[in-house]
């Protein structure tokens, strides 16, 4: 995917988009200089899809494969950042309200568990001892929080020490 400092600049994305903070859709603005037919096919229509390879919004402007959420994060505030996290973790959800500058680091604390797993998020199952692990990544490194008699214990030792994310802590 692109980096910041592959964006257009904020005034080339307003003159091909525009944003509604409200719904998180862009849209392609009417070309006087482009060409009729573009704008008879594009202009007021929702621009981007989903990347069925990250599952994020992706616009394709001067050939290029864009994250929507850069982009708008560019067009309202016109500048680039190193992540921005979607807060309820959809990344198709791109209303402003949705958006939020993070560190890497920020934006992982506030994934969600693995699809497919049965088990709450931070909590394993230990074969050997029919135990269940807790175990949460802080400063980068793994901690283990301790075994467990049931996975409701494990996930509350996992909550305990997510709490000092503050308001990255995902718990689900």
């Amino acid at each position: 995917m692109p980096k910041a400092r592959d964006l257009p600049t904020q005034s080339e994305l307003l003159e091909f988009l525009s944003y509604d903070p409200e719904t998180g859709l862009l849209r392609w603005r009417y070309r006087p200089a482009g060409p009729p037919q573009w704008n008879g096919k594009h202009a007021g229509q929702i621009a981007g899809s989903i990347s069925k390879s990250q599952g994020h919004m992706v616009v394709n402007i001067g050939g290029r494969l864009l994250l929507v959420h850069r982009v708008i994060w560019k067009m309202v505030y016109g500048e680039d950042v190193p992540e921005i996290d979607h807060e309820d973790t959809d990344a198709t959800n791109n209303r402003l309200m949705n958006l939020r500058r993070a560190t890497h680091h920020q934006n992982m604390q506030n994934a969600r568990r693995h699809a497919g797993k049965d088990l709450p998020k931070g909590v394993s199952l230990r074969k050997r001892s029919g135990r269940f692990r807790s175990a949460i990544y802080l400063g980068g490194r793994q901690t283990f929080l301790g075994e467990f008699d049931s996975p409701a214990a494990a996930h509350a030792a996992y909550c305990a020490a997510a709490a000092v994310r503050g308001e990255f802590a995902r718990f689900d």
